[in-house]
């Protein structure tokens, strides 16, 4: 199997080799990072460098942000504020690191806008601040802030917040990133109005709660230091699973992968480290374990697990349409899935399941219908699945119009 790692990642990006690397080979992690979180179908890579002595956690003095190339504000800003070069006491700034590649990113630019919008009176600051973007080809741009630039415009209307560019150097990723061993986009530090890291985590674990105590005078950065400290190592401990997890895939000992991935979800209260593990169980029961009827049952229930994640019925479509060694294929439980998954993006795909189709052509029609979702699954799935989906169309290439047949 080749989706082996698929759980390894919460929902989040890690820094890869490129959109192609092939099935089987060692992806990249972010530079100098203590512990990596691969993307691709491997065991974590080496580290490149030693970590540092001690790591940057809630309580330090922020580091210095100079140096950024800001993107926004500019002569068409959306938020009326200049570059900043240093921290001014009495602002909150909430510092969101993420790259143009990385799909969970984009999904909550909105409510990122949402929040700034909000909180804006109360002299709180949002600052996108891109990382990691020589980690993919520059494509047909002349510069990697050029890409950065592109993006933003062509995202203007959900991205209500400063934006910048950290540079090709890297130096802010290392300073923030790797210097707290956060090793996936998207990840947030919030700066106090003291200049001093009041918090660290996923914009999905109650980011707005936070913001909210802090505005209020409520926020208790001693106790904020021991939930960051406690999530960090439930999310080493699903990383040291994750391991055994593929052990146990590669040794075709499919009812342990099993375990394995119900040790990972558990260590997911919040349901948002290891959304990625749900779709992976799926496939396990699918493809490895090869009970159709028992898969199908934790379909359902993963998509109650993790009710806002689009990953989970994103990947298990995919699974179901596209992954080898499934002993059948439930085109039905496939657009149930999708349907999830469309109800969770709230419109931004509009592709309706062909309900007049049957038979091959009710399949490709699926097919069709889950290649419009696959950029809103966010990595890995989405590069899981569009790795499986080319190599689909490259077997089954037939006339336009013309159904293919489901992969065997």
């Amino acid at each position: 199997m080749t989706w082996l790692a698929l759980a390894l990642l919460a929902a989040s990006c890690a820094k890869q080799r490129s959109d192609e690397e092939a099935p089987g080979k060692t992806a990249v992690a972010p530079p100098a990072t203590p512990i990596a979180e691969p993307p691709g179908e491997s065991a974590p890579p080496q580290m490149d460098e030693a970590p540092p002595a001690r790591f940057l956690t809630v309580g330090d003095e922020a580091p210095s942000i100079a140096g950024l190339e800001w993107i926004r504000p500019g002569p068409q800003q959306v938020v009326a504020h200049g570059p900043v070069a240093s921290f001014e006491p009495g602002t909150i700034y909430v510092l969101d690191f993420w790259a143009t590649w990385c799909g969970p990113c984009e999904g909550l630019f909105p409510h990122t806008s949402e929040l700034q919008d909000r909180f804006a009176k109360d002299k709180v600051r949002f600052i996108a601040v891109s990382i990691w973007e020589p980690s993919r080809p520059l494509g047909n741009y002349s510069s990697y802030a050029e890409r950065v630039k592109a993006y933003v415009q062509k995202h203007e209307d959900t991205m209500r917040f400063d934006v910048a560019y950290e540079g090709d150097g890297a130096a802010m990723a290392a300073a923030y990133m790797r210097a707290a061993n956060r090793v996936s986009i998207p990840s947030v530090f919030v700066i106090g109005r003291d200049g001093r890291v009041a918090w660290i985590g996923h914009p999905s674990m109650d980011l707005e709660g936070v913001l909210t105590a802090m505005v209020a005078g409520t926020f208790d950065p001693i106790a904020q230091e021991k939930i960051v400290h406690e999530r960090e190592s439930r999310r080493l401990k699903g990383m040291q699973a994750a391991t055994r997890l593929q052990n146990h895939i590669h040794a075709g000992e499919y009812e342990e992968a099993v375990k394995c991935c119900d040790e990972i979800l558990a260590l997911d209260p919040e349901r948002v480290m290891f959304a990625p593990t749900a779709a992976a169980k799926f496939r396990v029961l699918l493809t490895g374990v090869k009970d159709p009827a028992r898969a199908a049952e934790y379909a359902k229930q993963a998509v109650k697990d993790y009710p806002n994640a689009p990953a989970v019925p994103i990947g298990i479509a995919g699974a179901i349409l596209l992954a080898d060694g499934a002993p059948s294929r439930s085109v039905p439980l496939a657009n149930e899935m999708m349907d999830t998954a469309e109800k969770l993006l709230q419109g931004r795909v509009s592709m309706q399941p062909d309900e007049g189709a049957i038979g091959p052509a009710a399949f490709y029609a699926a097919v069709s219908r889950l290649e419009t979702l696959i950029p809103a699954a966010g990595d890995p799935t989405r590069a899981q699945l569009e790795r499986e989906l080319r190599t689909y169309k490259d077997t089954h290439a037939t006339a336009p119009g013309v159904a293919p047949p489901a992969p065997k």
